[in-house]
């Protein structure tokens, strides 16, 4: 039997003429082609291009029936569709009022591979609150980190290695919205300076955390007999003149494990306390002309204004690990 092949060289379809009168060089119908728009001389060319295949079945992976794909994002490196689905087909007026989101509600977030047909589920939670009436158009892929946001949501964001990098069943990477949202928590208190005090029994005397370590005697003036300084410590390591002539104050900000930081916190006052303790004295004598008063007025200069301070205790306060409300504090010390 004789085999009839054509050659579309014109790369014309022809809607106008009936099927069996259509000249040889056009064509009536066409599936799976692409006309080339290039400006070479192949423009206008019909070139085949693969059909669709089913690869991935998101209800198998999940058991979630009426799965709703509510946006993409391509990675053409990677050969790689980040999916973005959801089961919420309308959104909770109450919950949406309260700032709220339903906890029924089944969201996923999958990056399929179709080179080695891998299905990773990145990210699963009714915490990303999706909604098929939001779909997601804003989405981009910047080196290993998907943004995205779907005029519902603040704008968010995920790091693509470290969602499910060992391809769990359940990853727990992220589990809260404040892990994804591109505006991140930042610290909103300054560093306490004060503590309660251990020289006193009473629980709820506090006492300054700046504190003069290598003087042995507190400032003492004549009437008064020369009394230890309670903090004195005979083995600091540190430099007792490091701080003699500068007024510093601390602040700290976070650092995320993305390479992110968080904004700075509030400073401290300034870390200074005037050599004996602000105080004119009158070292050894009742004499009026030996005595600090009266050297500073002579000479207008006040020598003891410097900071007395060697040794501070800075209390930080952080979230809990595991505490997404961050209602309580856990504080730890750095010294310096």
């Amino acid at each position: 039997m004789a085999k009839v092949q054509n050659t579309f060289l014109k790369s014309k379809m022809n809607k106008d003429l009936d099927a069996r009168i259509v000249p040889s060089g056009e064509y009536r119908n066409a599936v799976n082609i692409q006309i080339s728009r290039s400006e070479g001389d192949s423009v206008g060319s019909v070139e085949n291009i693969l059909g669709n295949n089913k690869v991935f079945d998101f209800q198998a992976r999940t058991g979630i029936a009426n799965l709703y794909c509510i946006g993409y994002a391509t990675n053409d490196q990677l050969n790689t569709v980040y999916v973005f689905l959801t089961d919420w087909p309308t959104p909770d007026v109450p919950l949406e009022k309260a700032g709220g989101y339903s906890n029924t509600a089944n969201n996923f977030i999958f990056a399929c591979n179709v080179q080695t047909n891998t299905l990773t589920l990145l990210v699963e939670g009714a915490f990303l609150n999706f909604s098929q009436l939001n779909p997601i158009y804003g989405v981009n892929v910047l080196e290993n980190l998907l943004f995205w946001t779907d005029n519902r949501n603040q704008p968010r964001k995920i790091n693509l290695d470290l969602a499910n990098p060992s391809n769990l069943s359940n990853p727990t990477y992220y589990t809260t919205e404040d892990q994804i949202s591109v505006a991140k928590y930042n610290p909103y208190s300054c560093i306490e300076l004060y503590q309660e005090s251990f020289l006193s029994p009473n629980d709820n005397d506090y006492e300054s955390t700046m504190k003069d370590v290598v003087s042995e005697y507190l400032p003492q003036s004549l009437p008064q007999a020369q009394e230890a300084n309670p903090y004195y410590n005979p083995t600091f390591q540190g430099d007792p003149d490091y701080l003699e002539d500068k007024f510093i104050r601390f602040s700290y900000r976070f650092k995320f494990d993305d390479g992110e930081y968080s904004v700075y916190a509030p400073f401290t006052q300034e870390c200074f306390i005037p050599q004996q303790d602000g105080y004119f004295l009158f070292p050894g004598t009742t004499d009026n002309d030996n005595n600090d008063m009266s050297a500073a007025y002579r000479s207008t200069i006040v020598d003891f204004m410097e900071n007395k301070v060697n040794q501070l205790t800075l209390l930080i306060g952080l979230p809990e690990v595991g505490d997404p409300s961050f209602g309580t504090t856990n504080l730890f010390n750095v010294l310096t």
